[in-house]
């Protein structure tokens, strides 16, 4: 008896069943989980592997991996010659979040720090599967869930093989090729698919207040609203200092026109918290409605009702009165004057 088999299959099992056991896991961190709309931007248009630092692109803003960039002379996209542009921002957009399975609309809820991505995905449970006799010329592929009635429909065959006998013979050889490995020694029939994931009004994911930074400008520290431009080593710049400026206020570089089309994705496909939400403020809005409500949030900083009497205090709207009370005692006089008048 020869067998040429494409997957492993535990052949002292009953073959009903095929549990899947994850050996998945996340890393326990503080980051916000992006986007699948935002995770993509982070795949190169060459090669199709995850682009990891430093992250290059055109002067357009099409990212590029660095192992694809010594081979092109011209963007893949847009076809402007290629130089060596330095997207610090989206490096930053990177190290500061959680990156969803690319297997996620498949079930798969885990989400990983940017560099164990590529590792989880080669084994997720919730990858596409390939028949276990692709070796016999069969290209099916599919869910987990599907396997079991994909083999009772076209390969019978295997229903010859009864896996709890027991068979005497003088010379039996199996060999076997393995290249996937799937457990079958459950039911497949009760697999339950669940998801923890969650979704805003806008179906649009909150960014930390980390990636929320990367869009203020250094020179104005307003926020920067797209066009989107930077110098050619990734900092970012509002369209509005642009033109007042000649070099990078952050490395000095000579500065040309740059767009980062990469951070204009970012912004337009997630949600941003308000400035003040280590004040307290659980807000969080799309990216152009941010400056109207920061200006009126009722967790932004209060200056002193006195400011023009040379005081510079800021603080609360909690802790006015205590400053007033503590710094300003002519406030009790005019109060005793107004309450006996």
């Amino acid at each position: 008896m020869d067998f040429t088999v494409s997957n492993q299959i535990d052949l002292s099992a009953e073959l009903q069943g095929l549990p899947i056991t994850s050996n998945s896991s996340a890393t326990a961190t503080n980051a916000t989980t992006v986007s699948a709309e935002v995770a993509s931007l982070f795949e190169c248009p060459v090669c199709f592997d995850y682009i990891l630092p430093p992250i290059l692109q055109c002067r357009n803003g099409h990212l590029i991996c660095s192992n694809c960039r010594p081979k092109l002379t011209c963007c893949p996209i847009c076809s402007v010659l290629l130089e060596n542009i330095h997207c610090w921002a989206m490096e930053k957009v990177a190290s500061a979040a959680m990156f969803p399975c690319k297997y996620s609309t498949s079930g798969c809820a885990v989400a990983l720090i940017y560099t164990e991505r590529r590792e989880h995905e080669e084994t997720c449970e919730f990858r596409p599967c390939s028949c276990p006799f692709q070796g016999a010329s069969c290209t099916w592929q599919g869910s987990f869930e599907q396997v079991m009635p994909h083999l009772m429909m076209y390969h019978e065959l295997i229903n010859l093989l009864t896996m709890n006998t027991e068979y005497s013979t003088r010379a039996v050889k199996m060999d076997f090729t393995v290249s996937n490995q799937i457990d079958l020694s459950a039911e497949l029939q009760g697999l339950p698919i669940t998801s923890n994931s969650s979704a805003t009004a806008t179906n649009a994911t909150t960014v930390s207040a980390e990636v929320a930074s990367l869009f203020e400008c250094p020179v104005c520290f307003d926020y920067i609203l797209p066009p989107i431009l930077q110098c050619q080593n990734g900092h970012l710049i509002c369209s509005n200092c642009r033109p007042k400026l000649t070099c990078c206020p952050i490395c000095s570089v000579l500065l040309e026109n740059i767009h980062c089309w990469a951070m204009e994705k970012v912004a337009s496909a997630a949600m941003f918290p308000c400035k003040y939400s280590t004040s307290g403020c659980a807000v969080a809005l799309i990216y152009t409605e941010r400056r109207e409500h920061e200006e009126t949030c009722e967790f932004r900083p209060c200056s002193c009702p006195f400011q023009g009497a040379s005081c510079t205090w800021q603080g609360s709207f909690e802790q006015v009165m205590p400053h007033l009370m503590m710094y300003h005692e002519l406030i009790n006089l005019l109060t005793m004057k107004i309450l006996n008048s």
